[in-house]
C-alpha cells in the first residue's frame, strides 16, 4: 500500500494530507498534533494486457486510453508502433528507420520521434495515426535524451553523444529543428515533461549513467532555471505532466519502485 504525506505551513497552521483508504475524503482536526488532516486516495497500479512485441529502450505518446509506444530493442521492435485503446493493443504504422533509445512526445495520432541509435541519429519522424513520415534533421545526433511538446511545437533536450552527456536542446516550429537553449547541467537517461515553452527536466545521469542526479530544471521558453530537488537520485526514469506547474516521475535506477510528484516546487513521494 502506498503512503503519501505532504505538509504545508501557513503561519502557525499546519495542513497534513495522509493516506487513509477507509475514509477517503474526510477532514478533521487532530488535537494531539494540532494538525488539520485530510484523507486522500493515492491510487494504485493494476495489470493490463500484454503488448504485441516485447521491447525496451522505446518511447511513448498519448494518454491512458489513447496511448502508443514505438521503436526500441530488440528486433523487430525497433520499427514497430503499437496502439492502446484502453482495453487492447494493436499494431500501428512502422517507423521508417528502426532505432532505440529515442525520445518523442505528442498524442497517439500526432506524435514525433527523434534521435536514437544506431549512430547516434539526428533524424526525426512524425506520426499521423496511420503512418510515419520523415521530418527535418536535428542540429546534432543524440540518444538517451528527453522530449516534450507537440508535432507543431516540439522540444528535445539533454541526452548522450559519444564521450559526453549533453546540455544542448533543439526546438521544432512545425517545419524545422533549430538549436535551443542549453540546460544548466548536462545529463542523459532523464525524465522530461510539459510543452515546448513550459518544460521539466528531471533526474538523469551526469556521465554515462554512472552518476545520478537529484537535479530538476524548468524551462520557460527562453531560459532554464533550477527547480526543486528530487528526494532520491535517479536515472533512466520517466516523467509526465502538462507543464512546469505539475509533474510526476516514476521508476528508474536504482530505486525502480519510486514515484515522486512535483507541484510548483513542492515534491511528494510515494513508495509502492
Amino acid at each position: 500500500m502506498a503512503r503519501v504525506q505532504e505538509t504545508i505551513l501557513s503561519g502557525s497552521i499546519k495542513l497534513t494530507t495522509i493516506e487513509n483508504t477507509s475514509s477517503v475524503g474526510n477532514m478533521w482536526f487532530d488535537t494531539p498534533s494540532q494538525n488539520i488532516k485530510v484523507s486522500i486516495d493515492t491510487g494504485q497500479w493494476s495489470s493490463g494486457p500484454y503488448i504485441v512485441n516485447y521491447r525496451y529502450s522505446h518511447h511513448s505518446a498519448g494518454t491512458k486510453d489513447a496511448f502508443s509506444i514505438f521503436a526500441g530493442s530488440p528486433q523487430p521492435s525497433s520499427r514497430c508502433t503499437e496502439e492502446y485503446d484502453g482495453s487492447s493493443w494493436a499494431a500501428g504504422g512502422a517507423l521508417i528507420t528502426g532505432r532505440c533509445e529515442i525520445a518523442g512526445a505528442g498524442t497517439q495520432n500526432a506524435s514525433f520521434s527523434t534521435g536514437g541509435v544506431p549512430t547516434p541519429s539526428n533524424t526525426s519522424e512524425f506520426y499521423n495515426g496511420t503512418s510515419w513520415s520523415a521530418g527535418g534533421a536535428l542540429s546534432s545526433g543524440r540518444y538517451r535524451h528527453a522530449a516534450a511538446g507537440t508535432v507543431n511545437a516540439g522540444y528535445i533536450f539533454a541526452g548522450y553523444a559519444p564521450g559526453t552527456s549533453l546540455a544542448t536542446s533543439d526546438e521544432y516550429n512545425g517545419t524545422s529543428w533549430s538549436a535551443g537553449v542549453c540546460l544548466n547541467t548536462g545529463r542523459q537517461q532523464l525524465g522530461g515533461a510539459g510543452t515546448a515553452n513550459s518544460t521539466l527536466a528531471v533526474g538523469g545521469g551526469i556521465f554515462n549513467g554512472d552518476s545520478n542526479t537529484i537535479c530538476t530544471e524548468e524551462y520557460d521558453g527562453s531560459a532554464w532555471s533550477t527547480g526543486g530537488a528530487l528526494i532520491l537520485k535517479v536515472n533512466n526514469n520517466r516523467a509526465g505532466g502538462p507543464s512546469t506547474i505539475s509533474g510526476i516521475t516514476a521508476g528508474g535506477t536504482p530505486s525502480q519502485n519510486l514515484t515522486e510528484e512535483y507541484t510548483s516546487g513542492v515534491i511528494r513521494s510515494s513508495f509502492l
